[in-house]
């Protein structure tokens, strides 16, 4: 059985992290400031992170400076707010109350950094949002990265370097960041130092972060899945074309096979490849990159069938990853 992060344990360890560290400082002081929050843990990064989101603040604060009498755009008042912004960030001042939330933040994205990168940077993308990402967050959501921060740090560069504009939609930044993950062949960096520090602050536990994967009951008897794919061990690999031929009416498994791909490679979308690099390769892309070659390589579905069945027999047949890796595999071998 594949192993599934826990987003609910890693909030919760989160919430646990935060609540026993907060109350450690603010024993016998009200307020923490900003030289105090660099050296509040020996997890470098999430101090880091709680500068990051104070800075995001501020950004969003400077913003609503408009005015019909000011002109807030000119170079003069952009320079004297930098300054501002360097006076005031040399005088933070948060109490217990302000803090917590912060520092409950930061510890929950350094854990999804370490423990899955692809993760984090689908929320630093913004997927599930409105689209559209401000470059100067971007810029310094990044600028305060001291884990997995390459991939994020070339997007960065490649966007800047292509156009001159606030903002970036997050179809385009993750179709810069694809590319950029597979030419590196990015590996995230290893995570047992720093969890080793976690633990010597608050707990983890071994495997407290992970769930064994399962597939719902009804999930698995529901009738649309076993028409679209006959995964169970009596199934045959091609249930799919033995349908179509049998039965000329439109169906969704009709529909879907009409949308032959010509590659795998070419086809899986930054989502996908996030999501089968974490559930069958352990978040190590550079064995996802190779099985899907050596998978566009092949000529049927029968051959594709048989070798992952002979080389990874390991993975779940009845995870929803499976099913959604099994349909495109029949899109790519329709009508060979």
């Amino acid at each position: 059985m594949e192993e599934n992060l826990s987003f609910n344990q890693i909030r919760k360890y989160s919430s646990e992290f935060t609540a026993s560290l907060s109350s450690a400082f603010f024993r016998n002081q009200t307020r923490i400031s900003g030289a105090e929050i660099l050296k509040l843990t020996p997890i470098h990064q999430v101090n880091l992170f709680v500068i990051r989101e104070l800075m995001l603040i501020w950004e969003a604060e400077k913003s609503k400076l408009e005015s019909p009498y000011f002109d807030y755009t000119s170079k003069a008042v952009q320079e004297a707010l930098i300054v501002f912004q360097n006076t005031l960030s040399n005088h933070i001042s948060i109490t217990k109350m302000d803090f917590e939330p912060l520092l409950e933040k930061a510890v929950y994205d350094t854990l999804l950094l370490i423990l899955s990168p692809y993760d984090f940077y689908a929320d630093l993308l913004d997927t599930r949002g409105k689209g559209k990402i401000k470059i100067s967050n971007l810029k310094t959501a990044v600028r305060y990265m001291r884990i997995n921060r390459t991939p994020m740090e070339k997007l960065v560069l490649e966007i800047e370097a292509a156009s001159n504009i606030p903002f970036v939609s997050s179809k385009e930044a993750f179709a810069v960041l694809d590319k950029i993950l597979e030419s590196t062949r990015f590996q995230p960096e290893a995570k047992e130092n720093i969890m080793q520090q976690f633990d010597s602050i608050w707990p983890v536990g071994t495997n407290a972060f992970f769930e064994a994967l399962t597939l719902p009951t009804d999930s698995i008897n529901n009738p649309v899945i076993q028409d679209l794919i006959g995964k169970t061990a009596e199934a045959p690999q091609n249930k799919l074309f033995d349908e179509a031929e049998q039965d000329n009416r439109p169906t969704l498994a009709n529909n879907f096979l009409k949308q032959k791909i010509e590659k795998l490679k070419e086809n899986l979308s930054i989502n996908q490849k996030f999501m089968f690099t974490k559930v069958f390769f352990k978040g190590d892309f550079e064995l996802f990159a190779d099985a899907i070659d050596k998978l566009d390589q092949l000529h049927s579905i029968e051959e594709a069938s048989e070798f992952i069945a002979s080389h990874y027999p390991e993975w779940d047949r009845a995870s929803e990853e499976f099913e959604e890796f099994q349909l495109l595999l029949e899109k790519r071998f329709s009508n060979n």
